[in-house]
């Protein structure tokens, strides 16, 4: 016989509340050991599955960046670059410029920490709820060569088309012919 948990697991899965249909027995247990109200276990069960989506939301999102490692700003040295100002990387991070439709181009020889910043300011872009790609040059210029018979490239394309922020990196290793 089916008990009212296991129709309480079939609607959840049914509304996509994914989160309360894998922790409904520890969510009623913890209800019941606080005696929460039924406003406050009702509060914590959504609030926890609106913290659950966004977070599968933001893996989605970075897994769809194509970042080739992941890069913070915490983790850049702004003592082994000193050309490069702490504060005007801090005023990059609100990310009003994405709104803005501005663009950004980190010059500089090898070695500096461009793909470092470039990839930690879509790190952080994702975070706060940007779609982003990240592409390097030589990959783009294929994709866009290629995107009418090969479906792959297609696909990068639209992705790329669809981001509100695009990271192309490498930019200078290679030669743009027409």
């Amino acid at each position: 016989m089916i008990g009212k948990i296991d129709y309480i697991k079939e609607y959840a899965k049914e509304l996509k509340l994914l989160n309360l249909q894998k922790k409904i027995d520890e969510f009623i247990e913890h209800g019941e050991n606080e005696d929460l109200s039924y406003q406050e276990f009702l509060y914590k069960i959504l609030n926890e599955e609106i913290i659950a989506k966004e977070e599968r939301k933001k893996q989605t999102r970075l897994k769809n960046a194509g970042f080739p490692v992941i890069k913070t700003i915490e983790e850049f040295d702004f003592e082994f670059q000193k050309s490069i100002s702490k504060r005007h990387i801090n005023r990059l991070l609100e990310m009003d410029w994405i709104d803005k439709i501005y663009n950004l181009i980190f010059l500089g020889p090898p070695g500096v920490g461009k793909t470092h910043l470039a990839i930690a300011l879509g790190y952080k872009a994702i975070d706060m709820g940007y779609k982003v790609s990240f592409i390097s040059m030589d990959n783009l210029v294929y994709s866009l060569k290629t995107q009418d018979i090969m479906r792959k490239s297609k696909i990068k394309i639209n992705k790329i088309h669809s981001s509100d922020l695009v990271i192309i990196d490498e930019i200078g290793y290679l030669p743009i012919n027409r």
